[in-house]
């Protein structure tokens, strides 16, 4: 086989086919030049694999796609159409330091810098975000959404269906990657399942992710469809419904990649192990590729090593370091001449617009936009590049959508970068019971851009603790009252040192509880009193043991209203407290005297008295409802002038019955006296006057 030489930007390839046996291929240049190029496997409508300049191609080759057959690149030519170089000059491959689509290492997170429109605040990242490092940013219509290095998905701005307001199940998750089109997004948990929200159809889109879908490591979108790179290299794609279907889902048979784009609603691009690019979908503007200085351009589908990609080009890295780059749009702008000689280490393009832009290896980033067709509206314009990121440590960059109209007025596009620092991710950690005597633990932060050394420090009400920079603590009594709580310090040579607290626990202050009763009576309700000093809680209260109920605190105090049924004399009382965040639990005693009470009405009747016959007395002693009954004696004392006679009576259950003696004929006046009991103070009847006859 003849060796090729590249003969410029001109030169055309077409491939024909025997139609028998092993199919054989040939290839033509603009110069007249020929060659039989080999087809290793397959036939003209199947994946077949070439081996042009010793490059492993796989391709569905069909009828249709004109591009197609440019992938089987002319004889000894490199995948990027340039002679090659000998083995002594052969370049060191290079490995790009992240992928777009992807986020960057917990190493490689820190600092999201945002610029371009801002004219309703949507690059205004919020307050609580700032000294957060990030790991990945998207740039959707009028928002952002970022994935923290913590895997915490965060969105603002002003999205038309409002793709910054995460959802609860999305914020829940720890999450690996992020995916969004304009009106819609898309999440991969670190568990391998794929969250979407955003706007629904009535139509398959992306938010329709097939049911059982595990195992992802990526996901890919643009307009209505989606795809997922799972860990073993398949895809898997979904939606593209509606009135348009691109070949969304038609994923080729057999693929494994090791990272996926979408190149448009009717393209999907892929990267095999080997770097081979792989596409699917029925409108793929991927055409012929232009790298090298002087550029030569060759239908060689090139080996990379990372691929960028708009609807409307693609851009790659080569193992060589170099840049290939690649569109079937004929007024599209070609990029600056730097594109030719500069080294890449990350690469960027538009999300739905034209724009490519590149990062070199001494962190400047270069931008280009492709729009600029004769009778068009000018190209519109990136938004001001901050020139402070010129040369910092770049570790991933993003371009979003167009803002505004840009059918009628020129717009700003806005863009993103990840810039390795040291900033705070996970918070440190206080576990353990906040009391005097016990040991709580303290579990340091963790900081993005590797940190030197990260130093702990234990923290009363925000002040260092002397001496205590260990990972455990013991709460002494002078913490007692005070708020703990773990700081971590990172430091880095070169990098601001930083450090990030724990939230606090509140070491309880001793409880002073206090419990007082007034002396009561039988009878009648009585009140005990529990004071614990500044303390909110509950309190429980015991009389001789027996439960008298538990009352909340109200400014410091409970009140127990204890039952008049409560037997006369001393009983102990026990106030327990239940403790708060502020105040550990405590008790005190006290005693609770309850005196006799005052009985009801003390009544009198005398019935039948005679000098000849003995008469009946009846005495009643009244007592309140629920009340022990009166029981004793009862006295009655009769009178005639200086007579006097006395008897005694017992009183059973509020009721004594006695015979009287006989009494001389006349008026006689009887009054009875109830000399009380355990329960009851004595108590005196009204006087009544009788007849003896």
């Amino acid at each position: 086989m003849p060796a090729w030489r590249p003969v410029g930007a001109g030169f055309v390839i077409w491939v024909t086919s025997s139609g028998t046996g092993s199919d054989a291929f040939s290839a033509s240049a603009s110069n007249g030049a020929q060659a039989d190029l080999p087809c290793v496997a397959g036939h003209v409508g199947r994946r077949a694999g070439f081996v042009p300049g010793g490059v492993v191609m796989r391709r569905r080759l069909n009828w249709s796609g004109v591009a197609l057959a440019a992938a089987l690149v002319l004889g000894a030519l490199s995948p990027v159409g340039l002679t090659p170089a000998s083995a002594e000059d052969e370049p060191v491959e290079v490995t790009p330091i992240s992928q777009p689509g992807m986020a960057v290492s917990f190493d490689q997170a820190g600092e999201l810098r945002l610029w371009g429109d801002n004219s309703i605040g949507q690059l205004t990242m919020p307050a609580e975000l700032d000294g957060v490092a990030f790991k990945q940013v998207l740039l959707p219509m009028d928002s952002v959404v970022a994935l923290t290095a913590t895997g915490r998905v965060v969105g603002w701005g002003a999205n038309p269906v409002q793709l910054e307001k995460i959802p609860a199940v999305v914020q829940a998750a720890k999450v690996v990657q992020i995916a969004a089109g304009d009106q819609h997004a898309l999440a991969v948990t670190e568990d391998g399942r794929v969250l979407a929200w955003g706007k629904t159809r009535a139509f398959d889109t992306p938010l329709n992710v097939p049911e059982g879908l595990t195992d992802v490591k990526q996901v890919a979108t643009y307009a209505l469809g989606a795809a997922a790179l799972k860990n073993d290299g398949s895809v898997v794609a979904w939606g593209d419904g509606g009135t348009f279907n691109y070949g969304v889902k038609n994923v080729p048979e057999g693929l494994v990649a090791t990272s996926i784009a979408a190149s448009g609603a009717g393209c999907y691009l892929a990267l095999t192990p080997e770097g081979v690019i792989e596409s699917w979908g029925d409108a793929c503007n991927v055409g012929g590729w232009t790298s090298g200085s002087p550029r030569v351009t060759t239908a060689v589908r090139p080996i990379l090593k990372s691929l960028a990609t708009n609807p409307f080009a693609a851009i790659g890295i080569l193992p060589s370091g170099k840049m290939a780059f690649s569109t079937t749009m004929v007024n599209y702008s070609p990029p600056p001449a730097v594109f030719d000689t500069g080294e890449p280490v990350l690469i960027a393009s538009g999300t739905g617009n034209y724009e490519m832009a590149f990062v070199d290896a001494d962190r400047n980033i270069h931008y280009w936009n492709g729009q600029n067709p004769p009778g068009q509206v000018p190209a519109p314009i990136p938004g001001e590049i901050p020139a402070d990121l010129n040369g910092r440590d770049i570790t991933q960059m993003v371009i979003g959508n167009y803002s505004g109209n840009i059918d009628t007025i020129p717009t700003q596009v806005r863009g993103g970068v990840v810039i390795r620092k040291l900033l705070r991710a996970e918070l440190p950690k206080v576990t353990g019971v906040p009391a005097v005597g016990s040991t709580l633990t303290g579990t340091p932060g963790t900081f993005s851009a590797s940190p030197d050394d990260v130093a702990g420090q234990w923290l009363a009400n925000g002040d260092p603790i002397e001496g205590a920079v260990t990972a455990t603590l013991t709460v002494t009594s002078a913490m007692a009252g005070k708020a703990i709580s773990y700081r971590s310090t990172a430091s880095k040579t070169g990098q601001t040192t930083i450090s990030s607290t724990s939230s606090s626990l509140t070491v309880p202050s001793a409880a002073s509880v206090k419990v007082t009763a007034a002396v009561g009576a039988y009878g009648k309700a009585s009140a005990v009193t529990v004071a614990v000093a500044g303390a909110a809680g509950n309190v429980a209260l015991t009389i001789g043991g027996r439960p008298a109920g538990t009352k909340a605190l109200s400014g410091g105090k409970a009140v127990f209203s204890i039952a008049g049924t409560t037997a006369p004399g001393r009983h102990a009382l026990q106030a327990t407290y239940a403790g708060s965040e502020s105040f550990s639990p405590g008790s005190a005693t006290g005693t609770l005297t309850i005196g006799k009470g005052r009985s009801g009405a003390v009544v009198l009747k005398v019935v039948k008295a005679s000098p000849k016959k003995k008469g009946t007395a009846t005495v009643t002693v009244a007592t309140g409802a629920g009340l022990v009954k009166a029981a004793g004696t009862a006295q009655v004392v009769l009178k005639q002038g200086r007579v006097t006679k006395k008897v005694n009576l017992r009183v059973v259950n509020g009721k004594a019955v006695g015979r009287l003696p006989k009494l001389k004929k006349g008026t006689w006046t009887a009054t009875v006296t109830y000399l009380g009991s355990t329960y009851y103070l004595p108590a005196k009847s009204r006087a009544i006057r009788f007849k003896s006859k």
